[in-house]
């Protein structure tokens, strides 16, 4: 999955988020408290 191509995430919040263990599955289950582990994410974001 192409991080990038997910509206309102660039290249710094994709590369954040790839280092979730399994960042595709956080973001399809809409996992909030996976996604707030990245780094620089909180559940505010």
């Amino acid at each position: 999955m192409d991080l990038e191509s997910i509206p309102g995430v660039g290249e710094k919040t994709a590369r954040a988020l790839s280092a979730l263990d399994d960042p595709e599955r956080a973001l399809r289950a809409g996992d909030v408290e996976a996604i707030a582990t990245a780094p620089g994410i909180s559940q505010g974001r």
